[in-house]
C-alpha cells in the first residue's frame, strides 16, 4: 500500500488536469497512487490521463453519471487505499518538486495530527494564503472560527489521514472544504 493517496476529481477540465499531472510527475517522492473520479459527461480526459505513465500507481474511475463538487471529491477518496489522503484539484501544483514528501512527512511527524496545510504560492490573487501559526494555534482551540473564514486554505494545500475521512456536504458546495475542517477537528 502507498503512503498517500492523491485524489483527483475532474470534470472536463483538460488544461488544469494536465497541470496537475505535470506538477505530480515531477515529484521526488514516489511512495503514492493516484486516483482520478471523473466526472466528464464525454470521456474527454481519458486520452490525457493515458498519456501519463505513473508505473501502473494511477487508477481512472470514469463515474456512470456526473456527481458534481463535492461529491466527486467523496468519490475519489472512496476510491483510494493508502492511509493520507491530498486532494488535488485540476490547476493545482506542487510548489517544487519536494513538495509532496513534506507534506506526507507533515503528519508523519506528528501523529495525532488529522489534517495538515501548507502555504501557498499564490497565483491567483482570488486564492488566500494560509494562515500565521497565531490563526492555526486558535483554529485547534475553537475549530468554530472556521466558520468566519476558510483561514486553512482550499483543499488541495491539505493533506488528511483516511481516519478523518467524513463526507464532503453537498448542500454546502463552495463551502464543503470548511465545513469538513470543522467536522475533522
Amino acid at each position: 500500500m502507498s503512503a498517500v493517496s492523491i485524489c483527483i476529481p475532474v470534470a472536463s477540465q483538460l488544461e488544469g488536469l494536465e497541470r496537475t499531472l505535470d506538477s505530480l510527475v515531477e515529484q521526488r517522492f514516489l511512495d503514492y497512487e493516484v486516483v482520478i473520479a471523473d466526472d466528464s459527461p464525454d470521456g474527454s480526459s481519458e486520452s490525457l490521463i493515458a498519456s501519463y505513465d505513473f508505473g501502473g500507481r494511477l487508477r481512472h474511475f470514469a463515474n456512470l453519471r456526473p456527481l458534481g463538487t463535492p461529491m466527486n471529491w467523496d468519490e475519489a477518496i472512496r476510491q483510494s487505499q493508502s492511509p493520507l489522503i491530498k486532494m488535488l484539484l485540476p490547476g493545482d501544483r506542487f510548489a517544487g518538486r519536494g513538495a509532496l514528501g513534506r507534506f506526507v512527512a507533515l503528519l508523519e511527524g506528528a501523529p495525532d495530527a488529522i489534517i495538515g496545510c501548507a502555504s501557498l504560492r499564490v497565483e491567483d490573487a482570488a486564492v488566500r494564503p494560509a494562515p500565521p501559526p497565531e490563526m492555526q494555534q486558535a483554529i485547534r482551540r475553537t475549530p468554530d472560527r472556521l466558520l468566519l473564514g476558510n483561514v486553512i486554505g482550499p483543499i488541495g494545500g491539505t493533506i488528511h489521514r483516511r481516519s478523518a475521512i467524513l463526507d464532503f456536504d453537498p448542500r454546502l458546495r463552495h463551502m464543503a472544504d470548511v465545513d469538513f475542517y470543522i467536522r475533522a477537528l
